[in-house]
């Protein structure tokens, strides 16, 4: 039951995402019909997929990625060139993944489908996912292969503060004790 659920939460999410992935990337087109509101928004926790951490490998990233390792003009360029190579090799698993997704969905909503044709669908879109993690390591382990040590370095700070969410929770600890069961509130 716990797994159907995530793997719910899972479908739900990469729905989201590749909504928002297919409405980034046709902005520009007048024809194109507003995406589907989803039920979780971009912000929404928990994050069960670790495609998130990735979240840096995107050429809007490049700049802040490039100051904080202090990357000299060529590793900046080379970075670039990485992470467009990601993007385009990214394309088509993100379709596969939103495919996934969507066959799941279909399938979890039919009430005729068996726990092993329910165990399949979500089978399919975790493989989807992991082959979009493959290509994301793939391409962090080539940028860290130009980092000098200082830069490895900063790299290691650099990915602990954008991978945060998977590490504490997300609620803050609040502040001070709570008030003990006998006291009244003032009026």
């Amino acid at each position: 039951m716990a797994r159907a659920f995530a793997v719910f939460v899972i479908v739900i999410s990469v729905l989201s995402r590749a909504g928002a992935l297919v409405a980034q990337g046709e902005a520009g087109s007048p024809t194109t019909p507003p995406p589907a509101p989803s039920t979780l928004g971009p912000m929404s926790f928990p994050r069960p997929s670790i495609l998130f951490a990735f979240r840096f490998l995107n050429p809007r990233a490049v700049d802040s990625m490039a100051k904080e390792l202090n990357l000299s003009d060529a590793q900046k360029a080379q970075v670039t060139e990485l992470i467009n190579k990601l993007e385009e090799a990214s394309k088509p698993k993100i379709q596969a993944q939103h495919k996934a997704a969507e066959e799941f969905a279909v399938a979890l909503a039919d009430p005729s489908k068996t726990e092993a044709e329910l165990k399949a669908a979500a089978d399919k879109v975790f493989k989807a996912e992991s082959d979009l993690v493959a290509e994301n390591i793939k391409t962090l382990n080539a940028i860290r292969a130009l980092l000098t040590q200082e830069q490895s370095a900063a790299m290691k700070k650099f990915l602990e503060q954008r991978t945060m969410p998977y590490r504490t929770s997300i609620m803050p600890a609040p502040a001070g004790p709570p008030p003990s069961p006998s006291a009244k509130p003032a009026k």
